[in-house]
């Protein structure tokens, strides 16, 4: 005789605090895309007009570098705080996250 397996109902990936996380995140890069595309046109306005190009190009490098620090850490704090897909019953805290990883 065939036992059917019994069925789980797999829980969420993240927690309350892993979803504020990562729309965090995503916000973050959505504000700062919208920031350097307009610093790139401010950019090209003063190319064009031959006035404060390395003021708009500072800016623009600032705009960056702030990117790329901010996404990484907003980035790691997402990652920080999905949990392994378990089913029901299996809990696995999120610092086991990085037992994967190290």
């Amino acid at each position: 005789m065939k036992l059917s397996p019994i069925p789980r109902r797999e829980v969420s990936d993240r927690t309350r605090a892993g979803r504020i996380a990562k729309w965090t995140f995503l916000g973050f890069n959505a504000v700062m895309l919208a920031a350097t595309i307009y610093l790139l046109v401010s950019f090209g306005e003063a190319a064009a007009s031959g006035d404060n190009r390395m003021d708009a190009f500072v800016k623009v490098v600032g705009i960056v570098l702030v990117w790329l620090v901010g996404g990484l850490f907003t980035g790691m704090q997402a990652m920080a705080t999905c949990r392994t897909r378990m089913a029901e019953g299996d809990e696995v805290p999120p610092s086991a996250f990085w037992k994967r990883w190290l």
